[in-house]
């Protein structure tokens, strides 16, 4: 059974932890090149509770969403990220999580192709709400027919 014959409406899951690490977020605020003085303690080696880039919060959840069963090699893409709203920032030290929720469910004309729908929510461990989005996902259901 492939993860997306196992997904169901309604169905919710909430990935374990994860801590906003200085030495990540450092990193990539300085290879993607943010110049904001909002993230200047990021550059400067001087993280303490510093505010990340709202993306890195999105990169972030997409490696815990991986760490569901909502995903297997018959993943093919993230095809969209809408409707996504950044409540809160999240900071260095910060403990985060993703609760997913699957909203919509479909197969392609050709019943080729799966997308599904999650409602992502990002919390901390305090219970703030730091984001939400609507991420869909596409899946491999069958093999593309051959051509005559």
């Amino acid at each position: 059974m492939t993860a997306f014959d196992r997904l169901t409406i309604g169905a919710r899951s909430v990935t374990p932890s994860r801590t906003v690490a200085a030495e990540d977020a450092s990193e990539i605020v300085r290879r993607a090149g943010y110049t904001h003085p909002l993230f200047a303690p990021l550059v400067r080696d001087a993280p303490d509770a510093a505010v990340i880039p709202g993306e890195l919060t999105l990169l972030l959840l997409g490696g815990l969403a991986e760490q569901t069963d909502a995903f297997d090699e018959t993943t093919l893409a993230l095809v969209s990220l809408d409707a996504v709203e950044f409540l809160s920032p999240a900071r260095i030290g910060d403990r985060i999580h993703l609760e997913m929720e699957v909203t919509d469910k479909r197969l392609s004309a050709r019943g080729t192709r799966g997308f599904a729908t999650f409602a992502w929510t990002c919390a901390d461990d305090a219970g703030r709400i730091v984001l939400t989005a609507r991420a869909t996902f596409a899946f491999r259901i069958a093999a593309e027919p051959m051509a005559p």
